[in-house]
């Protein structure tokens, strides 16, 4: 698990620690970006094992800007975190 993903689902356990008991729709919103970390993670997997990418280098290409398309949104979403002692610049959106 990347650092990226281990720090944004912290994160999320922290939000929905909080947040459990008081509001529904936030609850939903934490499983909503959970659900994009978790497709963050199998796109980012694919491209990592190049045996399990399309074999035309066009195909490759589009696999690999998915991929990063996924990583720009997980970046996003540690953006409310951004003063977070263990927030990273890097992730910071671009």
């Amino acid at each position: 698990m990347s650092d990226l993903v281990a720090f944004l689902r912290a994160r999320l356990d922290e939000d929905e620690g909080i947040l459990s008991v008081h509001n529904g729709r936030v609850m939903r919103e934490v499983e909503a970006k959970r659900r994009i970390v978790r497709s963050y993670e199998i796109t980012q997997r694919i491209v990592d094992s190049h045996d399990r990418l399309p074999s035309s280098p066009e195909a490759r290409e589009q696999a690999v800007l998915v991929a990063d398309a996924w990583r720009q949104a997980v970046e996003d979403l540690t953006l409310p975190y951004s003063d977070h002692p263990d927030y990273d610049e890097k992730w910071s959106p671009k």
